[in-house]
């Protein structure tokens, strides 16, 4: 009796390992076609795009950008042409490097091109992308254009910034004239006085004097530099 339970217990186990190679055989060809079917659509897919580097899995491109992501896109660019194809991450990026081409993306294609990606210090900082410079283009984009020419740009307003500008900007190239000849070793003076220049018009506009602001310095000048600073993340 207990060779009888053996031998049944032992050809269950061969029955259900036959049954378990012949699964996975038939999962291996039936993946075969899906595999397939998916190489094609990635080729197909290439095919549509901009010439570009090689990339790798789940890093795509973001090893080639580097820590100086210009002067790597610049580097690429050399290479693979004034319209090339970046995968950063999950972000599919195309990346323009001649006026040419800058000129048909934005002017011959303008609304093809019109919308941006959305970064998380633009959308802190700009109350959740409600700014002119960072709206994303559409009917509230055009409102908000349309309010900022009159209010901002009309010439009665510009000509009541005159003051403000050309009282900062006056003092700020003489000192530029005392900063490159003699001490031409200091890469950041001039980028220091050229990021003061804009703060001082601003506080000059609003009729408030310079040391008000000290304080706030820092802070301008972090919020300018997470706007304006290369982002790729």
């Amino acid at each position: 009796m207990d060779d009888d339970d053996d031998l049944v217990y032992g050809s269950s186990i061969r029955i259900a390992w036959h049954g378990l190679l012949s699964t996975g055989q038939e999962c291996r060809f039936l993946s075969l076609p899906l595999l397939l079917f998916l190489i094609k659509q990635e080729r197909r897919k290439r095919s549509r795009l901009p010439p570009g580097p090689w990339r790798l899995p789940v890093v795509w491109n973001l090893h080639q950008v580097g820590a100086n992501p210009l002067l790597a896109l610049r580097a690429l660019a050399e290479r693979h042409g004034p319209l090339m194809f970046l995968q950063l991450g999950s972000i599919p990026t195309v990346v323009i490097s001649s006026a040419h081409v800058a000129r048909e993306a934005l002017r011959a294609h303008d609304l093809a091109f019109a919308g941006r990606p959305t970064l998380y210090a633009e959308e802190r900082l700009s109350y959740g992308l409600r700014d002119v410079a960072f709206a994303p283009h559409g009917v509230y984009w055009r409102q908000a254009r349309k309010v900022f020419m009159v209010e901002m740009l009309s010439a009665k307003r510009v000509r009541s910034f005159r003051g403000g500008v050309s009282g900062r900007l006056d003092p700020a190239a003489r000192s530029l004239f005392v900063v490159v000849p003699y001490r031409p070793e200091q890469d950041g003076a001039v980028g220091n006085e050229r990021r003061h220049v804009p703060s001082g018009v601003r506080r000059r506009v609003r009729n408030r004097r310079e040391r008000q602001y000290g304080s706030h310095h820092s802070r301008i000048d972090r919020a300018n530099d997470s706007i304006f600073n290369y982002n790729y993340s």
